[in-house]
């Protein structure tokens, strides 16, 4: 693989720089909010060539409030464009309390991988993301940071460490730190287990999650996952119910 034109053995250096802005930005960031409903943990990791479909759903509810239901809905095509490039083009749909359904913004996600899968003792990746607002009631947002997987025996553990910033259209800037994560475990079976969690500062979920992939066709297979998140802290929201299911081709 070659990053930015250089061998694969220089693209760990030659990433060093970004990564350590990515993470030096994210140190700096003031958390302000819980992570959207159907947010995902990202992967470290680029399939040249490969044409994704991807469906997420999330629905949030507080029991401390009866009108503290949210709902999110997420649609995205994507390519990996060069052997270290996955570009995505995003639509994101929510359903607020005591609202409809409404298309609230657009964004372009960009995965970079770094390093060579199984190179070293972690995969690295970084995340990058420009959120556009359909309605002027919405800012604009920058999301970037980190992206980690490691494999010890049987397990596959990713974590994402993503810095956001939100401004324009009159907001004043804002900023966001937050983490995702999960552990699953790796066999030859259809469906398999594990864990995944969601923060930002003082609001923390964590919760067993299920995965499962299958073959479609010679060119094509499909990749699910869902998970029961509970609140872990006074600030998170009591429970959240997330789901995801991609086609590559």
């Amino acid at each position: 693989m070659k990053l930015f034109g250089r061998p694969a053995a220089a693209a760990p250096r030659a990433a060093l720089p970004l990564v350590a802005a990515a993470v030096l930005a994210a140190s700096l960031a003031a958390p302000r909010a819980e992570a959207g409903p159907a947010d995902k943990v990202y992967r470290p990791l680029v399939e040249y060539g490969e044409t994704e479909f991807e469906l997420r759903a999330g629905y949030v509810r507080d029991e401390r409030d009866e009108l503290n239901t949210t709902q999110a809905y997420v649609l995205d095509f994507g390519r990996g464009v060069t052997t270290w490039w996955f570009t995505e083009a995003v639509l994101e749909i929510e359903k607020e309390p005591g609202a409809s359904l409404e298309a609230e913004e657009l964004e372009w996600e960009n995965i970079f991988q770094l390093t060579e899968q199984g190179e070293y003792f972690v995969d690295l990746g970084l995340f990058a993301e420009l959120k556009l607002p359909l309605e002027t009631e919405y800012a604009y947002g920058l999301e970037i940071g980190p992206m980690f997987q490691n494999e010890t025996g049987p397990l596959v553990n990713n974590l994402n460490v993503l810095a956001e910033w939100s401004f324009g259209n009159g907001f004043k800037t804002e900023s966001e730190l937050g983490y995702s994560a999960q552990t699953r475990w790796r066999a030859d079976m259809p469906v398999t287990l594990g864990l995944q969690a969601f923060g930002v500062e003082d609001a923390h979920l964590l919760g067993p999650a299920v995965f499962g992939e299958g073959r479609m066709g010679e060119h094509g297979k499909f990749k699910w996952d869902a998970a029961v998140l509970a609140g872990m802290t006074e600030d998170a929201e009591d429970w959240r119910l997330r789901a995801e299911l991609e086609f590559e081709f």
